[in-house]
């Protein structure tokens, strides 16, 4: 089978705060396999129930300290940091899926924070979620914890997914007048 991964990437609360971005990476190209009927919006009840074995994910929270930032910088910066990550910890990496459309200069932007990787295919498609099984587990992902963001002791358990950018780091990405 196909030695090298997979990405799916979707959003939760897109264009307001707390924003919530999460990846799911897999190795298992099944569910890449676009699925012949739109795939059922369900309310997941435990990550941990509903992730594959063979599935990991991480997750970003952009709070109220990154309002300065346009969303499309927001898209970039997680996108951006899930590549890291991922290419870092597996080094390999053959696809990546992100839900909704992506402007060219997003592309180039990722292209550009990440000089140092060879940034995989991206596939940006409106409604991934409902298509492709990567795209969709990161979509209830990030549905769950959105909706358990406030909620104190919900989302602690997977505080070890969680990935925190550098706001120095993007800094070039600032709103501008």
């Amino acid at each position: 089978m196909e030695n090298r991964g997979v990405l799916g990437i979707d959003e939760s609360n897109h264009g307001n705060f707390p924003e919530i971005y999460v990846a799911v990476f897999s190795f298992n190209w099944n569910y890449v396999k676009q699925a012949q009927n739109p795939l059922p919006r369900i309310k997941i009840e435990s990550i941990d129930d509903f992730l594959p074995d063979d599935c990991e994910f991480k997750h970003i929270i952009f709070s109220d300290q990154f309002s300065e930032f346009h969303v499309d910088a927001l898209k970039t910066i997680a996108i951006s940091e899930f590549i890291s990550y991922f290419m870092i910890k597996h080094k390999r990496m053959r696809r990546i899926i992100n839900d909704g459309d992506m402007k060219r200069s997003i592309r180039k932007k990722i292209d550009s924070n990440l000089s140092c990787f060879k940034v995989p295919k991206i596939i940006s498609r409106k409604n991934a979620d409902k298509i492709y099984p990567v795209v969709y587990m990161a979509d209830r992902i990030a549905n769950y914890l959105f909706r358990h963001y406030s909620e104190d002791g919900l989302i602690k358990p997977y505080l070890n997914n969680l990935i925190t950018p550098k706001f120095e780091d993007y800094q070039s990405l600032l709103k501008t007048a």
